[in-house]
Order: C-alpha cells, then structure tokens, then sequence
C-alpha cells in the first residue's frame, strides 16, 4: 500500500476536518468546517477538480464488478477561495467497454459513524462517461500564500527548470537542498496545524534515510504547465495527469505488487519574490 511520509505529505487528511466549508452557491455560504467530499466509483479512470485545479486523480480499473471504491476528499480548502467555487468530477471507463457508475455526496464529518446514515448535502449518481459538477460557497478559507503572489505570464520553461532542479536533488539523494525546497510549505501549512504538524527536521531525516535506497523516476521532458488564478498557482504533471517527480521504494507490497511506499511531488507552485515555490506536497 502507499504511504506518505509525516508531518508533510498527511496534512491532506488532517485538513478535512479543520478547515473546509460548503454549501450550494444560491444559498449562504455554511461555517461547516467538517465537510467531506466522496466519490465513489467502480472500474472508472477520473480527476476531481476545484475551480478547474485537479485536485486528485483515481483509477478502479482494478476493481471487481460492482465494487465500489471510495475516494474521501477533506482536502479542497487547499486549493479553495472563500466565497464561489465550482467542483467538477470527470470520468470515463478504465477498459473500452466497461459498465461503470460513479457516485458524489458531500457530507458532515463530525467523527460519528452516525454521519454517513444521515441524508448528505449533495448526492448524484452519474452511468458511463461523463462530467459532476456542483457549485460550492466556502467559508473560513485559510490564507494561502498564492493568494498573495504577483500574476506571472512568463514562459514556462522558467517553472520547468525549478521542478528540474527539485528533481535533481531528489535523485543526487541530496536532503539538503530537497529540505529547502519543502521547508516553505511546512511553514505556511503548520501556521494552519500547528502542533500536529509534527517536527520537520524529524520528517526529512525519515525521507533521507528512505531516499538513499529507493528509485527516483526519469523527469518526462513533455510535462504541461497550467495557471489558475490569475497565474497566481500553477500545476506541473505528466501527460496522464500524474506527479512529475516519483519516487518509490524497492520494498514491494506483498499483497498488490506495487511500491510498499511511493512518494510524489513537484505538482504546485506559486511564484514569489522572483522565485518558485512548492506548495502542496
């Protein structure tokens, strides 16, 4: 199974309780900071995305007819802006030919088991291919720092030579110059956590005695380039949509034959003070 390493990369899931709040857009923004976003599927290839950002990427293709798998997003507030957003699902069938369904709800997480009997704010099914959308109205957003960039309209090789260069030290093994690429992020993402966000000094001391033994994938050299806000975040990927850097390690789940620990990074950037910043991991 995939693992993430802590404190960074586990603030995703801590943030789905703390910090998101929804509601349809005709209707007054909800203080309901313990929204979650699921989306279940089966047999299908998809990406969920806020205001256009994907925001995550699944795949079912491995999944027995009728199973449904259950994606659970706690982590929109990442990406989000207070006031109007738009959540979009697209998806479509992992094998030509395959019957699939695909299902969104929109609950409250309060930490009961009771919150999944109760009736869910949103709730559609969609059968085949084809594209969810619901509109959402956030509040008590944190501030994030590519709130506050300068919009960039420059070439994008400039963004590209920085996810090159992260990737570089990921392959030289090289934890120092990986740390200050990471230590932005911790900051602005521990202003939100606080305590829970752990030590990073612990954190990149674990990734750097798991980096001296795993594999570090080739950089692909026709990545895309996105904007969103204005050019004020922008999002690196492969041509599937997947992280431009990769990592995993030899160790190998016994049970699925992937990667027992699988890293991914260099997707979100914002640009401040004539320099690129990592921002979510």
């Amino acid at each position: 199974m995939r693992q993430s390493f802590s404190p960074i990369v586990s603030v995703l899931v801590f943030l789905a309780a703390t910090t998101l709040a929804a509601s349809q857009t005709k209707e007054a923004p909800l203080d309901a900071q313990h929204l979650v976003v699921m989306v279940l599927h089966n047999r299908a290839i998809g990406v969920v995305k806020l205001n256009g950002i994907p925001v995550n990427h699944f795949n079912s293709a491995a999944a027995q007819e009728g199973n449904m798998v259950t994606e659970s997003l706690g982590s929109l507030a990442l990406y989000a802006q207070n006031g109007a957003n738009q959540l979009t699902i697209e998806v479509a069938p992992a094998h030509p030919g395959d019957e699939i369904e695909t299902e969104c709800r929109i609950i409250l997480a309060t930490g009961s088991f009771e919150d999944l009997e109760k009736p869910p704010l949103f709730e559609q099914k969609l059968k085949g291919a084809g594209v969810i959308a619901h509109n959402l109205a956030l509040t008590n957003v944190p501030h994030w720092s590519f709130q506050d960039a300068a919009p960039w309209q420059g070439d994008k090789q400039d963004l590209l030579e920085a996810v090159q260069a992260l990737h570089k030290a990921f392959a030289d093994r090289d934890i120092k110059t990986v740390s200050a690429s990471l230590h932005p992020m911790f900051t602005e993402l521990s202003s939100v956590m606080g305590p829970g966000m752990g030590s990073f000094d612990e954190s990149m001391a674990e990734m750097g005695k798991w980096l001296k033994t795993a594999k570090v994938d080739p950089l692909p050299a026709d990545l895309n380039v996105e904007s969103f806000y204005g050019g004020r975040l922008f999002v690196v990927s492969r041509k599937d949509g997947s992280a431009p850097i990769r990592i995993a390690s030899v160790e190998v789940d016994k049970e699925t034959g992937q990667p027992d620990r699988i890293l991914e990074s260099g997707v979100y950037w914002t640009r401040h003070n004539n320099q690129w910043i990592l921002i979510r991991q």
